[in-house]
């Protein structure tokens, strides 16, 4: 338990902290999740939508120190492996 008023404060940061990273992690679990689901939907504009918000999340994540830059963009690049495996979104040309 901290004595000092400092030593207190310091304890009440780290609290937040832990949630508020705590809560982006889990924000990241269920983005990749939405996104895993749909490619395996096969719905490649369902798919681009989701990896966009999943990127979004990692690169908010990455700047705040939740998460290392380097694991954000291994996970972006292999999330776009995964969008760019599906067949294109069919276009109707006339």
């Amino acid at each position: 338990m901290p004595t000092g008023n400092s030593a207190r404060k310091r304890q009440r940061q780290a609290e937040k902290r832990s949630e508020d990273n705590g809560a982006a992690r889990r924000r990241l679990t269920t983005a990749r999740t939405r996104l895993k689901d749909a490619v395996a939907a096969g719905d490649r504009a369902a798919a681009e939508a989701a990896l966009r918000r999943y990127a979004s999340y990692l690169d908010r994540a990455a700047r705040r120190g939740a998460v290392k830059a380097g694991l954000a963009a291994r996970r972006k690049a292999r999330a776009a492996r995964w969008v760019n495996g599906l067949a294109p979104a069919s276009t109707s040309t006339p």
